[in-house]
């Protein structure tokens, strides 16, 4: 049961983005015309801004005559400045992830220095940015969420930097501390953000969260992982074309063949796109995992900062769950227009991976789920070029069964907040990109008569709950 709890929370996020495969034929033509727009005339574009920016990450690692390392962070807004201008080439994105995948150290021992450098790095950034519990109780509860966030991200990153950090690794730490200085000065400085009468000031809000959009923008450009390709050339629509509306979509256990097989093949969409990020020569690499997985925190973090501080206050002592509805009931204060259906995608996977990095997994003895996905990659290496989609799909079903929920401390208030924060977002990315919410009904999830969608999601998870509590 709990394992079906969790496989359908997680699968919702990634299910609910068919919204992007009506918008896949308008993407292709838009890169397209991307492309010869960058380069009409077949003349290579100037690649001196490119350079003058990952230039400055070489002086950002110095080493004193007793061998110690020391890592500056880079200045976050001009990093974001210059990014925001270079995104509009996509030769110039392109040579700029290249030069950022660079690794910041020269040698395996200076590397390993680095590493402990930018983990004291994070530690500071922890220590700097916290915010007194009497201080952050008088806060708006939307900026205590947002908070809870960022210092969960903080915690999550600094444990998952990789043995050899490149560039764009410094370029995200440089970045995220930006968002929880932004996120701090919100909870520290409550009077600036509220008019007279204590409610809010939503150009102010709207501001910040603007500055953490663009943030954003600048982890998409310079992370690797943000160039996961989760649907490739599948519609997700071949989903629902011979199954019919609401729930029965996807929870009747009568699916057609059809159904089940487009199912499968967008899975191991996922799952091919997922292996060869984290593999060299088809082999698993865990700097390469460990990469993926902190860079998908950091453009994590970055979407739920954004959509927490634009969602509606609640009543103090309201249910949080109730923030769904208000975004749903169009009570909420967007205003972006910035968000597109694909950032859905993205943003699942951000959430799947992260919190699937934290899941104990047993195979006789217990497995971190970085151990489990090397060891199915070995075992099953002939099995990702198979053709036979129930064959994979059964052993990949096999190997997930293995997700066990029962560690004795595993944080269950965490994971409710996590999972609330997830739906948040999940709701404000879809609003804002132009979509009506209920469309989530067609990925099997519909309140009963009379219910809400925050009340169904509350009891879902209350659901969730017990059955971690009775392994407690």
């Amino acid at each position: 049961m709990k394992n079906k709890v969790l496989i359908v929370a997680l699968t919702v996020l990634l299910v609910i983005g068919i919204v992007s495969c009506s918008m896949d034929e308008y993407a292709k033509l838009g890169e397209a015309m991307g492309k010869m727009g960058n380069n009409v005339y077949g003349i290579e574009p100037n690649m001196q801004q490119v350079n003058e920016t990952t230039k400055e990450f070489d002086n950002k690692v110095t080493k004193n005559e007793a061998g110690d390392v020391e890592v500056e962070l880079v200045d976050p807004a001009d990093l974001i400045s210059s990014v925001a201008e270079i995104k509009n080439s996509t030769k110039k994105t392109e040579e700029l992830k290249k030069q950022l995948d660079e690794p910041l150290a020269k040698d395996e021992e200076t590397a390993k220095k680095v590493q402990e450098s930018l983990r004291t790095k994070m530690e500071n950034i922890i220590s700097d940015t916290k915010v007194e519990d009497d201080v952050l109780a008088s806060a708006d509860d939307k900026v205590k969420s947002a908070y809870d966030s960022v210092t969960n991200a903080l915690n999550d990153i600094k444990d998952s930097i990789s043995e050899n950090p490149t560039k764009a690794d410094l370029a995200a730490v440089s970045i995220v501390n930006d968002l929880a200085n932004t996120v701090k000065n919100i909870a520290e400085n409550p009077d600036q953000y509220n008019k007279a009468d204590g409610e809010l000031d939503t150009e102010k809000i709207i501001e910040d969260a603007n500055k953490a959009l663009q943030a954003l923008d600048a982890l998409k450009v310079t992370s690797t992982a943000a160039d996961l390709d989760i649907l490739k050339d599948f519609n997700l629509a071949s989903l629902f074309s011979s199954s019919g509306s609401g729930s029965k979509a996807l929870s009747d256990d009568s699916s057609s063949p059809k159904d089940e097989d487009a199912m499968r093949k967008f899975m191991f969409s996922a799952i091919d796109s997922f292996t060869k990020m984290v593999s060299v020569d088809g082999e698993f690499d865990e700097v390469k995992y460990n990469r993926f997985i902190f860079q998908m925190r950091a453009i994590r973090t970055a979407y739920e900062t954004t959509a927490w501080l634009v969602t509606p206050s609640l009543a103090k002592g309201e249910d949080q769950f109730a923030v769904v509805d208000a975004i749903i009931d169009g009570k909420n204060i967007i205003g972006l227009d910035s968000f597109s259906a694909n950032d859905l995608v993205l943003y699942a996977a951000s959430v799947v991976f992260t919190e699937c990095n934290k899941l104990p997994v047993k195979d006789g003895s217990e497995l971190s789920f970085k151990d489990a996905v090397k060891a199915y990659m070995e075992k099953d290496a002939s099995v990702l070029e198979d053709e036979d989609l129930a064959k994979r799909f059964e052993n990949f079903e096999k190997f997930f069964n293995d997700v066990d929920l029962s560690k004795k401390d595993y944080d269950v208030e965490h994971l409710e907040h996590s999972a609330v924060t997830a739906v948040n977002t999940a709701a404000v990315i879809l609003v804002d990109s132009g979509f009506d919410l209920k469309i989530i009904e067609k990925a099997g999830f519909k309140p009963e008569d009379g219910k809400s969608y925050g009340e169904e999601l509350e009891k879902a998870f209350e659901n969730l709950k017990n059955e971690l509590g009775k392994n407690n």
